[in-house]
């Protein structure tokens, strides 16, 4: 696996500087949590020759986001405006595996997470770590829904794909890949085909559909993940993209 990438749909919200650093704070604490090495996280860069800034130097990094919005706001003048940003788990030029890159842009609607070969930094704990990262994203954000897409390489393509590209069940709808979460309590009577399910008090369920490593080269954990979007799809739970191809 290359990567697997957490996509998150969150409600609308033009927040300033420092409301969203404090969202953003949140979250790395938990995602501590559940991987004590991510200590630092690094960010700011808005022109070519600027250095990183260490997120928790809260100074320094308020300079770097309004820096950032006021730039924004100037090239895309008829967007929404307002908190965006990007960290690194490590400025490295070379990538190495547990890698964490997050962004973070409530005018788009849109949280990622990136983990990159979390199955080499992770091995047999890879499906956990993902499972309780993305379990912690919400349970602090108002989630309307998100999944995990896996990026991998596979014997009969020429380039690395991914799972939403080349395998999800639907076209026109959102894909659930690896796991995802759906802001409503669903049980094992009614997706029996997930392998495992975690009620999030409060709000709704984080669906596993494979408990391993997910492999694009596993057509066990193609199958798998399709049946599971299926039965959501059974449930009116796996999100339209795009109504005219129904």
């Amino acid at each position: 696996m290359i990567s697997a990438r957490i996509w998150v749909d969150i409600p609308e919200a033009a927040l300033d500087a420092e409301a969203g650093y404090r969202r953003v704070q949140r979250l790395l604490d938990a995602f501590r949590r559940v991987v004590p090495d991510l200590q630092h996280w690094h960010g700011g860069l808005n022109t070519p020759r600027q250095k990183y800034v260490e997120f928790f130097d809260k100074e320094a990094m308020l300079e770097r986001i309004d820096e950032r919005m006021k730039q924004y706001a100037a090239e895309f003048i008829h967007l929404p405006h307002g908190f965006l940003i990007h960290l690194d788990s490590d400025t490295s030029s070379k990538r190495t595996p547990g890698l964490f890159e997050l962004g973070y842009t409530p005018t788009e609607r849109s949280i990622f997470l990136d983990i990159y070969r979390p199955d080499e930094a992770f091995g047999p704990s890879a499906a956990q770590v993902v499972r309780d990262v993305l379990t912690a994203i919400v349970e602090l954000e108002e989630v309307e829904y998100a999944f995990v897409d896996v990026r991998d390489r596979v014997p009969d393509k020429p380039r690395p794909t991914t799972y939403l590209v080349s395998y999800a069940a639907f076209l026109h709808r959102k894909a659930l890949g690896w796991m995802g979460y759906v802001p409503r309590r669903v049980t094992a009577d009614q997706l029996p085909s997930a392998a495992e399910l975690v009620q999030v008090p409060g709000k709704g369920t984080v669906i596993v559909a494979v408990n391993d490593a997910f492999s694009l080269a596993n057509k066990a954990h193609i199958k798998q993940a399709n049946i599971v979007e299926m039965e959501l799809v059974d449930l009116d739970l796996l999100p339209v993209t795009d109504p005219s191809l129904q």
